[in-house]
């Protein structure tokens, strides 16, 4: 008699059924932004909060920054500078280094994370039109935001190099062609030009740097960068400009 018992893996007309798609699944779609360097306001962070917020079931954002070491965090852009103006340790409370927002729901969420090198806001939706919506949105809230993406990549040291390496060329052709010769008068010409021009390269490799780092600031428009702000290195290098700039002039007009 056949009692229908198979060794185990077996089975007689074992059928493989196919686990059934969930209808209810729907495709995530994400949009990401980043910005490299943007200048940032208390206008235009507000905006970010309330861009971040709209549409959202859970409209109110979580906002926290890391502030010399502490998480600190806010439902609102007043309670965060609240918050660091209550600390002892040193620093401008008006001035974040880094910066979270995160607000979201079943369908929506919205991440924007800034630190001192860019901005990236994180779109996540199950709503393709929504994402795409919202990271117009943002886009335009920072259209004006992006420290000159365009040079970004020309650091200091790039510049200064690339300075030097051109002046020295020149000096070389002219040397080539008679116009520098080896009197005491020309030859100090030509190292003037070569210094003028490095210390140049320098300053607007520093000067598109500044533009390149994030500034949060939380209490009104960001004010202007004047002198004070400068560092030795950048002030020392102003000095020497002024002192072979007028040496190289003095030195021609001999």
């Amino acid at each position: 008699m056949h009692l229908g018992i198979h060794p185990p893996g077996q089975e007689e007309n074992a059928v493989v059924i196919p686990p059934t798609p969930d209808a209810s699944a729907e495709e995530t779609t994400v949009v990401k932004i980043t910005v490299y360097g943007p200048q940032l306001d208390e206008d235009k962070i507000s905006k970010l909060i309330r861009a971040s917020a709209d549409g959202i079931t859970l409209s109110t954002p979580e906002i926290t920054t890391i502030w010399n070491g502490a998480r600190l965090r806010s439902r609102s852009l007043s309670g965060l500078r609240t918050a660091t103006e209550n600390r002892l340790e040193p620093g401008d409370p008006r001035q974040l280094e880094n910066l979270q927002i995160r607000a979201g729901d079943d369908r929506h969420k919205v991440a924007v994370d800034i630190d001192a090198q860019s901005a990236v806001i994180t779109i996540e939706s199950a709503d393709s039109a929504w994402a795409i919506g919202r990271g117009e949105q943002f886009r335009k809230i920072l259209r004006y935001a992006d420290g000159s993406p365009e040079l970004r990549r020309w650091c200091t040291a790039r510049l200064s190099g690339a300075s030097l390496l051109t002046s020295t060329m020149i000096v070389v052709l002219l040397a080539t062609a008679g116009v520098v010769d080896g009197r005491p008068s020309s030859v100090a010409t030509a190292a003037l030009t070569v210094i003028v021009s490095t210390i140049v390269g320098f300053l607007i490799g520093r000067y598109r740097e500044r533009g390149n780092q994030t500034v949060l600031w939380i209490d009104g428009p960001i004010p202007g960068h004047g002198w004070t702000t400068w560092t030795v290195g950048e002030r020392a290098a102003v000095l020497a400009l002024l002192v072979t700039s007028c040496s190289l002039v003095a030195n021609i007009l001999r």
